[in-house]
């Protein structure tokens, strides 16, 4: 069944669009908006093969043109995702939020980390909002992260130093944590070096992660470490934590 897309007639008053984009750049953003592979969720799969083939427009003058549009839309490792896309889309309706969750879920986890890593808005198209407020609330008593949004109000109102976000800190209390699967996720984030700069980015990444760790649980610390070090030398850009998870998995069962 052939899907429709609506354009904001706005599109062609927009400062970007008018003073940045040539013509032919606007075509190819077009394109992005209402191509047979878009969904309802701004992300999703589509080669330079394809792009080229159904545009018409050159292969090699593709990844030119597409560092024009970087902070609209970015491609990523053959994914395209457009940025604030959800943000036109009616999220109060059930139907609509559980289709935008069914695209999400299809998303590779090395496609969702690099757009997590883009900016401090794209965490939000990731993960549902109603499902980290579900999640954060079980989190607090474990990890000591204050996610209540009436007591973030309150501190705010206080002082604003409390509430300010310390990436070191909160990474020290994995690491010094009782809980072996908050050491585990502690451990993968200083591995990959990843940074975040507030808790916008880091709760739901930590969530996501927690339920990796905990298959983790069962293998003592000599194990975890050699299926760390094996899958950072095999894949030392692509690994993530569930790589860890399938390949220890994988040679438990061999064993």
């Amino acid at each position: 069944m052939a899907k429709q897309r609506y354009i904001d007639t706005r599109f062609w008053h927009d400062t970007f669009i008018r003073e940045k984009l040539n013509p032919l750049d606007r075509y190819l953003f077009l394109y992005f908006l209402t191509n047979d592979k878009t969904n309802i969720s701004g992300i999703y799969e589509l080669p330079i093969s394809i792009i080229a083939s159904e545009t018409g427009i050159d292969k090699e003058l593709i990844p030119k043109m597409m560092k024009r549009f970087v902070g609209k839309i970015h491609y990523i490792d053959g994914w395209i995702f457009i940025k604030n896309f959800q943000r036109y889309q009616n999220t109060n309706n059930p139907k609509i939020k559980t289709g935008i969750e069914a695209e999400l879920s299809k998303i590779p986890l090395k496609i969702k980390d690099k757009i997590a890593k883009l900016d401090n808005l794209s965490i939000t198209y990731l993960y549902p909002i109603h499902t980290q407020s579900h999640l954060n609330s079980n989190l607090n008593s474990n990890s000591n992260i204050n996610t209540n949004t009436k007591t973030k109000k309150k501190v705010s109102e206080t002082s604003s130093q409390e509430e300010e976000f310390n990436f070191k800190r909160e990474i020290d209390k994995l690491l010094d944590s009782k809980s072996k699967t908050y050491n585990i996720v502690g451990h993968y984030i200083t591995e990959k070096g990843f940074k975040f700069e507030n808790k916008t980015q880091f709760v739901p990444f930590l969530l996501r992660n927690l339920k990796s760790a905990k298959l983790l649980n069962g293998y003592d610390s000599r194990q975890i470490t050699k299926a760390f070090d094996y899958c950072k030398k095999k894949w030392p850009d692509d690994w993530v934590l569930e790589t860890v998870v399938r390949w220890i998995a994988e040679a438990n069962k061999n064993n």
